[in-house]
């Protein structure tokens, strides 16, 4: 209570007293020290010691309580994780004040503020090194909300997640190879930092994240030493780097790059033991965010969580917490719209130059294509016909199949909706496509599978909700279908190139925003769902031209997929291929209503439907611009939107907003 009266101070006092009636100063001070706040995940000094150093209290050093009786004063300020230097200062400064006070001696002081600030290798502190930072972090929040902070950090709490180590510790490296991928193509920026302008000294200079084990392959700070033109010599915590500009593959002369003093990010590429030494690639700090989550189907546990490239420098999951405009990525939910309505892979769609008012979406290429299957414009992602499909089921359909499949922000009811102007968070847009893989089926994510008290009371335990169908088994498997085409030979074929998944089915969808803001790929197994996201946390920043879903996004879903798939079984997809009778008739309904545009009374028995001419037919070939005549009456029967369709033989569920985990949401 924060309130600051006359009364509340007559309370406290009078409750001091009572304290000190019962207890002595030093139980008091014991009591306090067992519940005080010490940072990131510490409450109270044992806790602190295993968090910090990974040992018992009792069997701290000197040096080692010193830095846990400096933090109570501001545990972030004097953290040693994130301000190893300010701790060390403070740490000192209560060493000598137990040498005053006469605690200690006044040699044990000099040789204890001699010693540098260990903490434990692997300790529990979060630091860029933890794969886990993000994934804990959305537990810590879950049982926060739930239970409160003292009981979720002091409680005694066990609780079990769904997370898979393995899976990941492989979706952080994806995620930080691709962002450094990405960083390289767009030049150097220059260093993180320089110590020696802000007063610190190069062989005393410690960073935190050397604290723990070095691993080849990832990612660590490194401090420049010298620089000629032939080399620079790093430091990695105990070990040397000697960087040839072989090893700094930026097109500019080493002096350029760096200068003794300057911190960059360095990855490890091989390193010796006996001699301390390394060999390593000199990059740079991206600037640019990514996030990976990886959904098992159909259990909805949620594997792997990755929300940017470093939690201690972005603490917003950009998998849960960021809303960003999908692009492409939100196609599917269109074409699903109109697959209820009785469209097929099969049907034609005009890819042509639109004009709705001031507006004429066009495609990435900036070429038409004519009449193209359904199919075609899925898999190659082509705007104009995603619009037109949108204007022909109506905007009202595609709507209701958006709140249906669960995603939090109402899609925008207007026409370039159809190309992703919705913004939603990547672990609700995957849990979406989920639904594709799973029949129809509602797969609900959730992070933990059970928790259970300090006396072995059993908290809560997750149990699935009741089945939901969400979509027709049809309608699904036509969505696995049209989807399946962007893998096998769309704009993500890239992945067909990997032995590693040729005897897997896969599906999926790349998605790009205007301006080359975001990029997106969400794919999915019979068995997993994994999506990507990359972008700028400044939602205006674009990644550049060319910066596509394909090829920002889908190299880093790849490199995860292929470490997660590797000792898994291959699975088919169950696929519905016959259309339901309530989907007939509105497709039947949809062809009188083209033949009465067309002024066609009946069709001869053999006659092709015409309903592969219900977005516009062109009744010339098209030019080398896409341009074609079109009949008269079709582009009418454009604006009006399908009648509702035959409702299927069940009950439409009420609907509701979602919970954050673990909400089945109707």
């Amino acid at each position: 209570n924060p309130e600051r009266t006359y009364s509340r101070k007559l309370k406290e006092a009078l409750l001091a007293l009572l304290i000190e009636r019962y207890y002595t100063k030093e139980q008091i001070i014991e009591l306090y020290c067992n519940q005080i706040y010490l940072g990131g995940n510490a409450y109270g000094v044992e806790a602190a010691a295993q968090y910090y150093f990974g040992k018992s209290a009792r069997e701290l050093t000197l040096e080692e309580a010193a830095l846990l009786a400096a933090l109570p004063k501001a545990p972030q300020l004097y953290s040693p994780v994130t301000r190893p230097q300010a701790a060390l200062a403070r740490r000192n400064l209560v060493l000598e004040k137990m040498a005053e006070e006469g605690y200690i001696s006044r040699e044990a002081a000099r040789a204890a503020m001699a010693r540098p600030i260990r903490l434990a290798e692997g300790g529990r502190f979060s630091n860029t090194r933890s794969p886990y930072a993000y994934f804990v972090e959305e537990v810590r929040r879950y049982l926060e909300d739930k239970y409160g902070t003292r009981r979720t950090h002091a409680g005694g709490l066990q609780v079990y997640t769904t997370l898979d180590a393995r899976a990941q510790r492989a979706a952080v490296r994806a995620v930080r190879h691709g962002l450094h991928a990405y960083d390289r193509r767009h030049g150097w920026r220059g260093p993180m930092e320089n110590v020696l302008d802000q007063g610190k000294d190069l062989a005393t200079y410690r960073h935190p994240d050397w604290e723990g084990g070095f691993e080849v392959g990832e990612y660590y700070p490194g401090l420049v030493l010298s620089v000629t033109s032939g080399e620079a010599l790093v430091r990695v915590g105990p070990y040397t780097a000697r960087v040839t500009p072989r090893e700094a593959p930026w097109g500019r002369p080493l002096p350029q790059l760096v200068r003794p003093g300057d911190l960059t990010i360095v990855q490890v590429q091989s390193l010796d033991e006996q001699t301390k030494t390394m060999k390593v690639t000199l990059l740079q700090l991206p600037e640019v965010q990514g996030a990976l989550v990886a959904l098992e189907i159909p259990s909805g546990e949620i594997k792997a969580m990755v929300g940017g490239y470093d939690f201690n420098r972005v603490r917003l999951n950009h998998a849960t917490q960021g809303l960003r405009q999908t692009g492409s990525a939100f196609k599917p939910f269109i074409y699903a719209a109109a697959v209820e309505a009785g469209l097929t892979p099969e049907d034609h769609v005009l890819d042509a130059p639109l004009q709705i008012g001031d507006w004429a979406p066009s495609n990435y290429d900036n070429a038409f294509k004519g009449s193209i299957t359904i199919a075609q414009a899925v898999a190659e992602s082509r705007n104009v016909p995603a619009v037109r499909v949108l204007q022909r089921i109506g905007i009202a359909r595609a709507v209701r199949m958006v709140e249906r499949l669960g995603l939090p922000n109402p899609m925008a009811p207007f026409l370039p909706s159809a190309l992703g102007a919705t913004e939603e968070p990547l672990l609700a847009m995957t849990a979406a496509y989920a639904i594709f893989a799973n029949q129809g089926r509602r797969v609900v994510p959730h992070l933990i599978r059970r928790v259970v008290d300090r006396d072995g009371r059993e908290l809560e335990r997750w149990e699935a909700p009741p089945t939901e169908q969400v979509l027709d088994p049809y309608v699904a498997s036509t969505m696995v279908r049209l989807l399946q085409g962007v893998v096998n030979g769309g704009t993500a074929a890239r992945i067909r190139t990997y032995a590693e998944f040729r005897a897997w089915p896969i599906a999926g969808k790349t998605g790009t925003v205007n301006d080359f803001t975001d990029a997106w790929f969400i794919g999915f197994t019979p068995t997993v769902c994994t999506g990507v996201w990359i972008g700028f946390s400044d939602r205006k920043r674009s990644l550049g031209p060319g910066e596509t879903g394909s090829v920002a996004a889908l190299p880093i879903w790849i490199e995860f997929m292929r470490e997660y798939l590797k000792d898994k079984t291959p699975t088919t997809f169950e696929l519905i291929t016959e259309m339901p009778e309530w989907i007939r008739a509105a497709r039947e309904q949809t062809e009188r209503e083209v033949r009465e545009a067309l002024g066609i009374r009946e069709l001869p028995a053999a006659a092709p439907s015409p309903l592969p001419s219900l977005v516009a037919e062109p009744t010339t070939p098209p030019n080398k611009h896409g341009e074609s005549a079109l009949r008269e009456k079709i582009p009418d029967l454009l604006l009006k939107p399908l009648p509702g369709p035959v409702e299927p033989p069940k009950e439409e569920p009420k609907k509701r907003r979602p919970g954050r985990f673990g909400e089945s949401r109707p």
